[in-house]
């Protein structure tokens, strides 16, 4: 079967450039682009790639408008080393992907191919990423990190990463406060299995937090969140920030106009004139007015941490220890238990008591934008004197050593330069969005545009949306997070990013283990493409279960290469007459193919495709023309290149089969 002249023929002939008729369903299939390397594809791209190009091509068959873009992952140090290590250079590894996606069949247009290393979408990345920061949805601003020197990677969670250096610089983050509750609302509802949705939930820090009411002498109540209500004996000093809270009710009236003073001067902190009751053990905790912490309250607890102890001894706080032998000590009825103990206790009695009320929230507001990888598009700014330049005209900005300004935007409090670019959440989650614009980018000018808005309005939401996995922060969590940011700039009519999801797990070898480098098992795409039919490889790969492990056995391709073999033989052979006494066998047969491709039931759809061969294919001496013409377009989307050669020999036509119509 001459695959690659059939995908020239479908180029040449725009067969699968996006519809625009307007009295046909826009439909949109959306799959992430594999990681480039020297081989092609790996793991479980190729799944996700084939069942969203069955399904493009249902679509069109079915006479819809479609969007499908595909392309490569070739941004980032994995891509660029992978390239080092085995000698080949970035177009290369480009060529060779183009290469597989040809050979596979992919029903895409040229126009829709997208390498991510390319200018134009480099430039689209960058304008989206200048586009969230106009709005303040994009923020620059300190944060606590911890830094991995050994491998040169950032984390921001410190519960697993207590023994990497923690640093306060200023980042790029995307603020997710406006959207968080409708983002929680999409998860929620997401019909995929509840360990990855807890992954996703996770990503955004479930804390259960326990809530007090603290009464203040000057007759207000202030409620403090914490997280450790146990060490609520050690408070010696609450901080609030007017940056963050409206500090007035909590002020007393003798110390309005000291407090009102201090918020112009430079001084640390001031005393508010009021005392918060401690409702554990009855002493009075004074309330101060003071930026030194990024939060609205702060509570200041010197027997849990080093940097409070010493504000303590030199603000001269009072000094509270907490623990004796491991076991508490100084915090009432909690003396005497441990920190597990004392934990259950407090929330049992204060929420019993009602002085306190626990409650599960999402905590992360702020996804981090950035990674210390010196290969991936930079962030399109400039920094000079502390002042941040956006690069709006000069667009992709690659940098260079001839730009007088330098950014320092990641660099360590010694200066030490960390280099630092927009990360895989960012570059993944913009995907589904810049693949509407790709092809306009010459009358593009921005993602919160009118003409944005009606590119989203038209094809959104996507039809079928297929993530991988191991990727479902940057694949499924980042796009659901930007689709609520653009919803609200924009008021987009979609209620929601996607109609289906297709969660695929990952592809392992026969000795089961996964495909990866340091298994020396890396799939040699091109050998297999060699030696099997392509049609062989698709059905191989729809024969199970998207979100099954797959398991990359040579055995069972070879047996279903066989039958393909068969098939082909069979329908080379197969005479066209005029018997319609099967007819019915073909309705009821379409019916089924349709249904179960409507449901993305791949595993019932190939099955019935090879059981109606077998039944009503092979060893048939005769077929009717229009019998012929529906089975080979109602298995084309397993099968395409067996269906366009078969029409091309029995109905001498030079023209695809999706010219016809069902």
């Amino acid at each position: 079967m001459g695959r690659g002249s059939w995908y020239n023929k479908w180029q040449d002939n725009l067969i699968f450039k996006t519809g625009s008729n307007m009295l046909n369903e826009n439909s949109y299939v959306f799959s992430y682009f594999p990681r480039t390397n020297q081989y092609g594809f790996q793991d479980a791209n190729i799944r996700g790639l084939v069942l969203a190009d069955m399904y493009a091509r249902y679509l069109r068959v079915k006479g819809n408008n479609v969007l499908f873009p595909v392309g490569f992952h070739s941004l980032g140090a994995s891509s660029i080393l992978e390239g080092r290590k085995s000698g080949t250079d970035d177009d290369t590894i480009s060529d060779i992907f183009l290469h597989q996606y040809k050979e596979l069949g992919i029903a895409i247009n040229d126009e829709k191919l997208i390498d991510l290393k390319d200018d134009t979408f480099l430039r689209l990345l960058q304008q989206a990423f200048l586009d969230l920061y106009d709005k303040g949805y994009i923020l620059y601003k300190n944060k606590v990190i911890y830094y991995d020197e050994k491998n040169n990677k950032i984390y921001t969670d410190p519960k697993a990463k207590k023994t990497l250096k923690k640093i306060t610089q200023k980042c790029f983050l995307l603020d997710i406060k406006r959207q968080k509750n409708n983002i929680l609302k999409e998860i929620e509802e997401l019909d995929i299995d509840k360990k990855i949705k807890k992954a996703m939930l996770d990503y955004l820090n479930p804390t259960e937090i326990f809530y007090i009411d603290l009464f203040l002498t000057n007759k207000s109540t202030l409620t403090i969140g914490m997280l450790e209500p146990e060490y609520l004996g050690g408070v010696s000093y609450i901080f609030l920030n007017p940056d963050y809270i409206d500090i007035d009710k909590y002020v007393a009236l003798d110390e309005k106009q000291n407090v009102k003073e201090f918020l112009e001067s430079d001084e640390d902190f001031i005393y508010s004139g009021s005392m918060a009751i401690n409702p554990l053990t009855g002493e009075k905790i004074p309330v101060c007015i003071s930026r030194f912490y990024n939060e609205g309250i702060y509570l200041g607890i010197p027997a849990k941490d080093e940097e409070d102890q010493a504000i303590s001894i030199g603000w001269g706080f009072a000094q509270i220890d907490l623990f004796d032998d491991g076991l508490f000590i100084n915090s009432d009825f909690l003396n005497g238990l441990d920190k597990e103990d004392a934990h259950k206790t407090i929330i049992e009695n204060f929420t019993e008591a009602e002085i306190g009320r626990l409650s599960l929230e999402y905590i992360n507001d702020e996804i981090n934008l950035f990674s210390l990888d010196n290969y991936g598009p930079l962030f399109p700014f400039l920094e000079n004197k502390d002042e941040l330049i956006p690069i709006r005209d000069h667009l992709p900005f690659r940098f260079s050593n001839q730009y007088k300004f330098q950014n320092r935007s990641f660099r360590t409090e010694d200066g030490e330069a960390l280099g630092g670019t927009i990360n895989n959440l960012f570059i993944e989650g913009m995907l589904p969005f810049i693949s509407l614009v790709y092809d306009k980018f010459l009358d593009f000018n921005s993602f919160i545009s009118h003409e944005a808005k009606e590119a989203f309005d038209k094809w959104l939401p996507i039809s079928l949306l297929v993530v991988d996995e191991k990727s479902v922060a940057s694949e499924l969590l980042m796009p659901l997070i930007l689709f609520e940011t653009f919803k609200s700039i924009l008021n987009l009519n979609s209620h929601h990013l996607f109609k289906k999801l297709i969660v695929t797990s990952k592809v392992i070898d026969v000795k089961q283990l996964d495909i990866k480098r340091s298994n020396n098992n890396l799939v040699d795409f091109d050998k297999m493409l060699e030696k099997y039919y392509t049609d062989s490889i698709r059905c191989f790969y729809l024969s199970n279960k998207a979100s099954d492990v797959f398991v990359l056995n040579p055995y069972a391709l070879s047996d279903i290469n066989k039958n393909v073999k068969e098939l082909e033989d069979a329908l080379i052979n197969i005479n066209i007459g005029d018997n319609k006494e099967e007819d019915l066998f073909y309705r009821e047969f379409r019916l089924d193919v349709m249904d179960n491709l409507r449901l993305i039931n791949n595993i019932d759809y190939v099955k019935l495709v090879i059981d109606f061969s077998l039944k009503h294919i092979i060893n048939k001496s005769t077929i009717s023309k229009s019998q012929l013409l529906k089975y080979l377009l109602l298995i084309s989307p397993v099968f395409p290149y067996l269906a366009e050669e078969i029409y091309e020999k029995k109905f001498n036509n030079k023209y695809s089969i999706y010219n016809e119509g069902l």
